[in-house]
């Protein structure tokens, strides 16, 4: 693999990522956070194979690509799912709703 391959193997999952994180919201606005979640599980699993099993390099581009989609958008996912799970009623006498959502 020579240098210009390798740095766009490299770069392209930020290419990816790029997409997860803008396309996470519409995800969530159709089919509801659980479904973006399961979503991006699918998406992790197909990115992974296709990872795994790639003898080119444009199915390697592929699968890290898809993968990074879906590491982003479960990112953004998940953080709106564990916040809106969280009791209202921590308020008293801190409110401490925000230290459980940045962990």
């Amino acid at each position: 693999m020579s240098d210009t391959t390798f740095s766009v193997v490299t770069a392209i999952y930020t290419v990816g990522g790029l997409i997860g994180s803008m396309s996470a919201n519409i995800a969530m606005d159709r089919w509801g956070r659980r479904g973006a979640s399961r979503l991006s599980a699918l998406m992790t699993a197909v990115g992974a194979l296709l990872m795994a099993v790639s003898s080119s390099v444009k199915a390697l581009l592929v699968g890290r690509c898809l993968a990074a989609d879906s590491v982003f958008k479960a990112s953004k996912c998940v953080m709106i799912y564990i916040e809106q799970g969280t009791c209202r009623h921590w308020s008293w006498p801190w409110n401490l709703r925000w230290a459980y959502i940045s962990l």
